[in-house]
Parts: structure tokens; sequence; C-alpha cells
């Protein structure tokens, strides 16, 4: 089942994926998210929420309203290659044409095929490439620097039938 993420799931997906030290992000988007400005859904598989990604509605790199920016997009490896990493992606798209979006971006790891894959198997096109940086702090207060080799992939978002018109920016 693809539903909305709840306050109860940010545990539960720290915990499945390791993702600890990313707890201040995950609690500001999650926030975001409660204010609409953030898209966050999961796939809940035997209860368990296994699948998890963000749909930025106002990413920095794109003012026009125009796009979401897809962002930390997990899928447990115990249910990869199983179609629910598309159907979470899918549905993303959807809630993003119904909050007005016509377009989508991401960044992947150049290195990172499976997810390269699954990307153009769903329509994304490789538009560039770049090097990424970013600091963040963890619950601890350690900083840390990632830095990653990404490509840039775009996708033009086509409304269900019966949706046309009906968006609200």
């Amino acid at each position: 089942m693809i539903r909305p993420a709840t306050e109860a799931d940010l545990v539960r997906i720290e915990q499945l994926f390791g993702l600890w030290k990313f707890r201040l992000n995950n609690e500001r988007a999650f926030s975001e998210h409660q204010l609409g400005r953030l898209i966050w859904l999961v796939a809940e598989v035997g209860g368990e929420p296994l699948a998890s990604v963000w749909g930025e509605l106002f990413p920095e790199h794109e003012r026009s309203g125009r796009t979401m920016h897809v962002v930390a997009f997990r899928v447990h490896e115990s249910i990869r290659r199983r179609g629910v990493g598309s159907a979470l992606l899918s549905a993303l798209e959807s809630a993003g044409v119904e909050r007005g979006r016509s377009e989508a971006t991401l960044f992947v790891a150049q290195d990172n095929k499976a997810a390269q894959e699954l990307y153009k198997k769903a329509g994304f096109r490789t538009v560039d490439a770049r090097f990424a940086r970013w600091e963040f702090q963890d619950p601890a207060g350690t900083s840390h620097v990632i830095t990653e080799d990404q490509y840039v992939m775009h996708k033009m978002l086509v409304p269900a039938l019966g949706t046309i018109g009906s968006h609200s920016p």
C-alpha cells in the first residue's frame, strides 16, 4: 500500500535504512511534508514502510513552480525488483501532477546503475552531470561532508486521464 508518510514512519525508516545520522534532515523534511511543501510517500509491505520517497515542490535549483524534485528515494533490499519502487515513483509523480507540477528532476549517483535503470524505465532522461557536495550535522552534533558524482535526470509529467484542469498550484 502506498500512502503519505506519518510521524510514526520516521523512526522505522531510520532503522530499516540505517539513517540515524540523517535524523535532523528527515525531521526537517517531515515538517515540510506536514506544511504541504514536500510530498513524502511510503510503500508499506507487510505493515512495514519498506520504501520511501520525497518530492520537493519548491526545489532550490528551480523556482518556476512547475518542477518537483525527487529526493531520498529508498527501497529496502528485501523488496527490490518487485515493482514496488516503480509503483512508488509513479504515485509520487501523480501526486506532483495533482499539485500542479509538470516536470520532475532528480540527481542520481553515477555509480548507482540500478537506480539509473529504474529512472530510465520510468521515463527520466539524463540531461547533465554534476559534482555534488553537501554538509550536515547528525543528532550527536558531528558534522559530515558527502561528495559524489551525479547525473541530473529530467522527466515531463503527464496528467492522468480525467485530471486535466483539476490541479491546484
